[in-house]
């Protein structure tokens, strides 16, 4: 009976089991702690910052998804707002103030500080505005020069904030009058901090039409007033009104480029013409007190000198040689005597290396008589820009610029102010940008070498721009002939050359042309021509030209002179600090006597035709120590050489004098450039 009883309680307690029970619920893992991030928090008024909660078992394990209340001990400094159930939340800091942030979690506790300070306007200032045609000087004082070159203004600003944008820009400048010249503005990109003139915040273009005297000109700063600022007082430059344009206004800078005839090369020829002259001018147009430029293309002129053994020529014999040659080609030409003379070389073949790319007079006063340079061809160098560059070297000699101490040049400037050479204060490049060749006036970096010295790339100092400047304005006016035929200032004049050298003085063969005369009032070199008979028949006072590259001296004097009194002249002497120089007649002299060279006796010289093309003219006399060609109408001088003979390079010219020297006296022969 029992085990039936316990069989059926059995039954019951399975079928019960079968039936099923509540589970038992899962009880969470309590908070046991809770952090903030960041505890301390600084704002200025109107910011938010973005703070969490950090809920943590009793282990240290974080715990998601818990509830978290929050609340601020002052909402009027700093407010707080959770995400819904989540541990982050937002502080917007109200007004200045310490609040406590608080975050609850299942009674557990955590606080914050934020502190809140006053909102901070960020202020943006013009520091300082310059203007520049290529080269600027710290304290901005270099003037503007009329008629040349478009201006530049740079402006630089500084700002309290971080990478944000100052607005507009806006340069006023206007006449005497008041009258508006021109209005133009830009919007510079965010920046942070001070600018520099290496990179300055905003340029401004100013073309060279619309520069004058007496212009006025100030920048202002949003004057729309769109965008906030801490202190408009120093939003417009000048600061309280606007500033006087500083402008200058310069001669002309005529440059005529004169083709080199290298006659013992082949009569290998310089190559510039017309149409390639703009070649050898980039770097004259971008950093040169230029005012108005004017150049010319010369007839080109046959020398005798010699560029020396290949593969290494141009040294400063060569080079001497040449500016000699075109000093008396300037004496024969009477037209634009405030031109520099450019002689343009060729290189001949299996010359790689120049000594020199230039040679050039150099002077303080910049006056015609020293404005004498040559420079190697465009295309030559390996460096495309170099010739361009010589260009701008070689003139900056004729205003007494001598080389900048850098790479390794000679005969540097004892008073250059930049120890390396370089130009030491920024440059920018307003002639590309007014040419529509670039956007702004690009920045050649105060490490740039100078335009005086050796390395490159080049730009102008601002003591190397300064000194031409100041040379160019002292200029006095150079009376200029009204035609190149301008027949009364040129009259017969026998001209005296020669050279010190190491100290010693020496003098090349005189020769007799239709030339200009030289001023022999003054200078301390002192030429007499004597007669046979002992009697002085003319004196004539010169200076020696420095050169560069050298420690030579040039000396000329285009002493009048007519031909009887040629006829009986012996000797010139040339007195100097150096000593005395003689120059005598050969020993026999010419066949024929000055007055003879017109007679039925026949002619002292001959041209003609080489088959090769050109011509060769030659003294009949091969006693004869030096020869020139002049041409009949223009005066123009065609050759020179300290020999016999030379060969002229193919003209159109029909008439010429052939000149023969015996190193004292000159006799003249008319001929005609035969047909072919």
């Amino acid at each position: 009976m029992r085990s039936i009883v316990a069989a059926a309680l059995l039954f019951i307690v399975t079928a019960c089991g079968e039936r099923g029970t509540a589970p038992k619920p899962v009880i969470p893992t309590p908070v046991a702690s809770v952090t903030i991030d960041p505890v301390n928090t600084s704002l200025e008024a109107g910011q938010q910052a973005v703070i969490e909660a950090r809920t943590r078992d009793a282990n240290g394990g974080m715990l998601s998804g818990r509830t978290v209340q929050w609340q601020s001990s002052a909402p009027t400094v700093a407010s707080v707002a959770g995400s819904g159930s989540g541990a982050s939340a937002t502080v917007t800091a109200v007004a200045p103030g310490v609040a406590t942030i608080t975050a609850t979690s299942e009674g557990r506790v955590a606080s914050a500080s934020v502190t809140v300070v006053a909102s901070r306007v960020v202020d943006f200032s013009i520091t300082d505005a310059q203007w520049t045609q290529g080269a600027q000087q710290a304290d901005g004082t270099i003037p503007m020069v009329l008629d040349g070159n478009a201006a530049v203004l740079n402006v630089l600003m500084a700002t309290t904030g971080t990478g944000q944008a100052p607005g507009q820009l806006m340069l006023t400048v206007t006449d005497a009058s008041g009258g508006i010249v021109r209005r133009d503005s830009v919007t510079p990109r965010a920046f942070t901090g001070s600018a520099s003139y290496e990179e300055p915040t905003a340029q401004f273009l100013m073309p060279s039409s619309q520069l004058q005297t007496g212009l006025r000109w100030s920048v202002r700063r949003d004057p729309g007033k769109r965008v906030a600022d801490g202190d408009s007082v120093n939003d417009v430059y000048p600061r309280a009104v606007p500033a006087t344009l500083s402008t200058v206004s310069l001669p002309v800078l005529r440059i005529r480029f004169v083709p080199i005839v290298l006659t013992v090369h082949g009569s290998i020829t310089g190559n510039v013409s017309t149409g390639n002259v703009e070649g050898y001018l980039p770097t004259v147009r971008r950093i040169f007190p230029m005012g108005r430029l004017a150049t010319t293309v010369g007839t080109p002129l046959s020398t005798f000198a010699t560029f020396g053994t290949p593969p290494t020529g141009g040294a400063d014999a060569f080079w001497r040689d040449v500016l000699q040659d075109l000093r008396l080609a300037r004496v024969a030409d009477a037209g634009e005597p405030d031109a520099h003379w450019m002689g343009v070389v060729a290189p001949p073949p299996g010359f790689t290396f120049a000594t020199f790319g230039g040679f050039a007079t150099v002077s303080s006063t910049g006056s015609a008589a020293t404005r004498i340079q040559a420079v190697v061809q465009t295309g030559w160098f390996n460096n495309t820009g170099q010739t361009s560059d010589l260009v701008a070297h070689e003139l900056a000699h004729a205003y007494g610029r001598r080389h900048a101490p850098c790479g390794n040049a000679t005969g540097t400037d004892a008073a250059f102010p930049v120890a390396n050479g370089t130009i030491g204060t920024p440059g920018h490049d307003v002639y590309t940008w007014s040419r529509g060749i670039s956007g702004l006036a690009n920045t050649k970096p105060a490490t740039t070498g100078d335009i005086m010295g050796y390395c490159f790339p080049q730009w102008a100092s601002p003591y190397t721009y300064n000194g031409i400047l100041q040379a160019r304005a002292a200029e006095g006016p150079i009376p200029v002939a009204t035609a190149p035929t301008d027949l009364v200032r040129r009259q017969r004049v026998l001209v005296v050359r020669g050279a010190v050298v190491d100290h010693r003085l020496s003098l090349l063969p005189a020769v007799s042309i239709e030339g200009t005369a030289t001023d022999g009032s003054h200078g301390a070199y002192l030429v007499e021509l004597l007669a046979e008979d002992g009697r002085l028949l003319a004196s004539h006072r010169t200076d020696a030209v420095a050169v560069d590259h050298s420690n030579a001296l040039l000396l000329l004097a285009a002493v009048p002179l007519d031909e009887p009194a040629e006829s009986s002249l012996e000797t010139v002497r040339v007195s100097g600090p150096e000593g005395v120089a003689l120059r005598h007649r050969a020993a026999t002299g010419l066949r024929q006597s000055v007055a003879a060279q017109t007679t039925a006796r026949g002619a002292t010289a001959s041209l003609r035709a080489l088959p090769s093309g050109g011509y060769e003219a030659v003294c009949a006399d091969a006693r004869a120590v030096a020869i020139a060609v002049q041409e009949r109408s223009s005066g123009a001088l065609l050759a020179s050489a300290a020999a016999s003979s030379i060969t002229l390079a193919g003209s159109n010219v029909m008439l010429v004098d052939i000149i023969c020297s015996d190193g004292v006296r000159s006799m003249r022969t008319s001929a005609t450039m035969p047909s072919r």
